[in-house]
């Protein structure tokens, strides 16, 4: 019997292999990452945070998008005193928010990075530049969420007057924002401004009149409660 390849086979035969060892690597990269970090949470979950953070560094070198990995690297880094990583990696968690359809899709998680991040900055010894930086990008893209971050940064440094000029002006870019009204609510009505909270409140109720410690903080800032000092609420 004899067989015989033309050029033509040939080519498809090489091209055949080599499509064949892509996806080999790509399957052998989601498995490596997928393992990096379900070890990252794991050690995190036993609180060995410097190895939580070598695991979770593994996992996003192995997938730069990875949301959730740059955040509990974040979080790593900040139980570990190292407050410049820290804020890089909560950057980085939300910079590649919009490109995984699921976390572009959970603001519940966008909302808490943003805090994280917010938190770090407040602490950062150049928290001075990072707000101006930031001020200058809000204003050029005119952007709630960048307000919202700022708003964060001003609550946590304890510039009241700051915060709420923020918070302001992130509800005037986007007025339906659940998580933008909720985190300004909740931080009015824990810092004693009662009067204002109440209809920024409402307005959070009206939009997920499911959230609990919303309905909480609105029942007490109506009757004028004071808010629980033991357990603030989250926000």
């Amino acid at each position: 019997m004899r067989f015989s390849f033309s050029i033509h086979n040939l080519r498809s035969l090489f091209l055949t292999a080599f499509l064949l060892s892509l996806l080999a690597g790509c399957g052998n990269s989601v498995s490596n990452h997928a393992a990096a970090r379900r070890e990252g949470i794991d050690l995190f979950n036993q609180h060995r945070y410097p190895d939580a953070a070598g695991a979770f560094s593994t996992a996003v070198r192995e997938n730069p998008r990875d949301t959730l990995s740059f955040y509990y690297l974040g979080e790593c880094y900040d139980r570990t005193g190292d407050n410049h990583r820290a804020i890089q990696s909560y950057r980085a968690a939300l910079n590649t928010m919009p490109y995984t359809v699921h976390n572009a899709r959970d603001k519940d998680f966008r909302a808490t990075v943003i805090e994280r991040l917010g938190a770090a900055i407040a602490r950062s010894p150049t928290r001075e530049q990072e707000i101006n930086d930031l001020e200058r990008q809000a204003e050029q893209n005119r952007s709630p969420l960048d307000f919202f971050l700022l708003a964060r940064i001003h609550a946590s440094a304890g510039d009241a007057d700051s915060a709420i000029d923020a918070y302001n002006r992130a509800r005037l870019l986007d007025g339906n924002d659940f998580q933008i009204a909720r985190s300004y609510g909740l931080w009015l009505e824990r810092i004693g401004q009662t009067n204002a909270a109440v209809p920024v409140l409402e307005q959070a109720n009206q939009l997920n009149p499911q959230d609990a410690q919303v309905a909480d903080a609105l029942r007490r800032a109506s009757v004028g409660t004071p808010a629980p000092s033991a357990r603030a609420p989250a926000d």
